[in-house]
């Protein structure tokens, strides 16, 4: 082992290279100091205009990459699209029941389809979904509408996940209700159709929800409904309401658009009907008053017009008269 040397304190702190001193002119200072100042603000942007976000992806109340944020979106675009939402609670259906369900509902309304010459049958769609989210975006359909609001040109941010439309969407849900918060509780199930077709409504409900008013399909015109899985699932469905033209509506007004006989046709054969029979009965008695006078005043001419008559008789024969 090599022996130790051994090196006093005060000469560890000395670097046996020698430092190289910088030094700075104060002149360089003084010559920057001295450079004009450019005027010209076009070519440095401000800084409040620089945005620390990309254009395709602004701010939101919360990340955009979560499933709760993804889920919002979705539902939101559902409320939007779809005049008509059928609300369902049910009650542990099992995913080969819900598949089973889904794949007669899908059959039973593409034979109404064939039967209407439509497609709508594609789009009518039976999913599950959370009632907490689902709550939230209501809430977003119901108030957040930036373009109609007062002052729309104070909110930066207008998108359904900005944190302004949550902040107006919760003020507004404490002082007002959009009508479906008793329903929107515990497991929830939705149908939505995508345009007013009361044949395609009156098949959902005899599928997902039969009555003595829509009864379910017999065994020989669809003999997939009466196998175990839709038999078994179908009963842990309870229809809870609808919302219809972004208005709620309860069981028994959502079935009366499924009993229109006809569908739109027949509705609006109703309505024309309806507007002949008030505008008859209004041209009545517009007419009734102007008839009443007309008779009256007709009856008191030929009053007038008969009195010289008796008068001139009268002068005509006073001997008769006075003799008698």
């Amino acid at each position: 082992m090599p022996p130790r040397i051994r090196v006093a304190p005060s000469k560890l702190t000395k670097s046996p290279f020698p430092r190289r001193q910088i030094t700075t002119s104060s002149r360089q200072y003084a010559a920057l100091a001295q450079v004009p100042h450019s005027h010209d603000h076009s070519i440095i942007p401000e800084l409040s205009t620089i945005k620390d976000y990309p254009i395709t992806q602004p701010p939101t109340h919360r990340r955009p990459e979560l499933r709760k944020s993804q889920l919002l979106r979705q539902y939101l675009t559902t409320l939007r699209s779809s005049p008509i939402i059928l609300i369902f609670q049910h009650n542990s259906v099992l995913s080969p029941e819900w598949a089973a369900i889904r794949t007669v509902l899908r059959s039973s309304l593409q034979k109404v389809d064939k039967e209407q010459g439509t497609n709508v049958a594609e789009y009518i769609k039976l999913q599950v979904m959370k009632a907490s989210i689902l709550t939230a975006a209501l809430r977003l359909d119901v108030w957040w509408k930036p373009d109609q609001l007062p002052h729309p040109e104070t909110f930066v941010h207008t998108h359904a996940l900005s944190e302004e439309a949550y902040e107006f969407a919760m003020s507004e849900s404490k002082k007002k209700k959009h009508g479906l918060e008793p329903v929107l509780v515990g497991p929830i199930a939705v149908v939505t159709l995508p345009r007013m077709s009361p044949e395609h409504l009156k098949m959902v409900f005899s599928i997902l929800s039969p009555s003595p008013e829509f009864k379910a399909p017999r065994r020989a015109a669809n003999p997939a409904y009466y196998e175990r899985a839709v038999q078994t699932g179908v009963p842990k469905l309870m229809l809870l309401g609808a919302r219809v033209e972004s208005k709620p509506f309860t069981i028994e007004k959502v079935k009366w658009i499924g009993t229109i006989a006809g569908g739109l046709d027949g509705l609006r054969a109703q309505l024309v009907h309806a507007l002949e029979g008030v505008g008859a009965s209004l041209a009545n008695t517009l007419e009734s008053s102007g008839k009443s006078l007309y008779y009256t005043l007709d009856a008191r001419r030929d009053m007038l017009e008969e009195k010289p008559k008796v008068d001139q008789a009268e002068n005509s024969h006073p001997d008769g008269a006075e003799s008698k």
